[in-house]
């Protein structure tokens, strides 16, 4: 009997061994690397290959991720960042809010028209969404007199000087040259590949004047630009420099642009 005894004694042990390892089963490994989870996920600190642990997100954001804004969450089966509560649109705007100027010209052929065809543009930096990203929406604020007729302005920019090759035109339809503000919403939204870009509305009637709302009290002298062919100027000037404006020193026109991270649908 002690032979026997002594004889089964180490085999018990190898299955008890085996058990004791095989225990927790399948939902004791993690399924990214066959190690143990809790020593990986879920222990609330970032380890490597995770994104995040818990409330541990490394210190990331909404924003250092391209997005605009929102709540950057963790994903708490896989520690990944959960970027629903992340809103991928930017609202971009260089002036104050305080729209409070009619900026245009005054023909030099003695029509009293505006001085069209002219472009109206503000250039924009694009400081968080990640490249490219998409122009979907763009506002702005007529004043009198009212065109018959506009067009919305996409163009380059390399974020100094004057804007750069027009990139994109589209038609404003007859409700939205009315005086009063106006947003237009781009069936096609145009993609942007550089962070600079200008946005802007153009008239495209050589007799058909039209104001735009501008603000004085903005300080981001060098992003608003004005062509007005009628007027003198072939080429675009910037407002600071705009003929036949005394007391304009810096400003912007009043327009808003919406871009989107993420492509149309």
């Amino acid at each position: 009997m002690r032979a026997r005894s002594s004889y089964l004694k180490p085999v018990i042990m190898v299955v008890l061994i085996a058990a004791a390892c095989g225990g927790g089963g399948q939902d004791a490994l993690d399924p990214m690397g066959g190690l143990d989870a809790s020593f990986r996920c879920g222990n609330g600190t970032v380890d490597a290959a995770e994104d995040c642990d818990e409330e541990d997100l490394g210190g990331a954001t909404c924003e250092s991720l391209g997005f605009a804004s929102g709540t950057l969450g963790c994903d708490l089966l896989t520690c990944r960042f959960d970027t629903s509560g992340c809103d991928s649109t930017q609202t971009l705007t260089n002036h104050d809010g305080q729209c409070e100027s009619n900026l245009g010209c005054t023909s030099t052929d003695g029509t009293g028209t505006s001085g069209n065809p002219q472009s109206i543009v503000e250039c924009f930096n694009n400081a968080r969404l990640g490249l490219p990203f998409f122009v979907n929406q763009v506002s702005y604020i007529i004043r009198t007199p009212a065109p018959d007729s506009l067009d919305i302005e996409v163009y380059s920019w390399t974020g100094l000087g004057q804007p750069g090759t027009l990139q994109d035109t589209i038609p404003v339809g007859p409700g939205d040259t009315t005086l009063g503000p106006h947003t237009i919403f781009l069936a096609n939204p145009v993609q942007i590949d550089e962070p600079t870009f200008c946005v802007g509305v153009a008239g495209s009637d050589p007799e058909d004047g039209f104001r735009i709302a501008f603000s004085q009290t903005a300080t981001s002298s060098g992003t608003a630009w004005t062509k007005t062919t009628n007027c003198g100027s072939g080429g675009f000037q910037d407002v600071v420099t705009k003929l036949n404006q005394p007391g304009v020193t810096t400003g912007s026109w009043c327009i808003t642009t919406v871009i989107d991270k993420s492509p149309p649908q």
